[in-house]
């Protein structure tokens, strides 16, 4: 009886310890564009994409557009948050408004917002991005 309980203070700490996670920083990418001509028109408004995790054994926690999941292993939804968002947004776009292949198409008014469902045995990530389309004419 005293080798399970002392393999066990040994094993239960290292349960925990190890696992899975993820995190996510994202860099804002300046560019300089003058709006002073009548160049551009808004073609879309509120435009969207969504991407998701769920983890057992987990918590996520979200700070602006900052998202840090820890949990023992992944049981749903896609690695890159960020990038599986973005694409949603562009394809969601093109079912309402066509392709965007030639066009100079540029994302203002970009929100990030997330939604987190912390539980004792589950964790799971909700990332969402939405933006207005501006499309650039010559």
């Amino acid at each position: 009886m005293k080798k399970i309980v002392f393999s066990l203070i040994l094993i239960i700490p290292l349960f925990f310890l190890s696992g899975c996670g993820t995190g996510g920083a994202f860099q804002s990418n300046l560019t300089s564009v003058e709006l002073s001509q009548p160049n551009f028109n808004i073609i879309a408004r509120d435009m969207s994409g969504m991407a998701m995790q769920g983890y057992i054994l987990g918590i996520s926690i979200s700070q602006g557009s900052e998202v840090s999941t820890f949990g023992l292993a992944k049981v749903a939804g896609v690695e890159k948050l960020y990038d599986t968002a973005i694409k949603d947004l562009w394809k969601n776009y093109e079912e309402t408004h066509g392709e965007i292949e030639g066009k100079k198409l540029v994302l203002v008014n970009i929100r990030h917002d997330t939604e987190l469902l912390n539980t004792i045995l589950y964790t799971q990530v909700k990332y969402f991005i939405t933006a207005d389309v501006v499309e650039f004419v010559e």
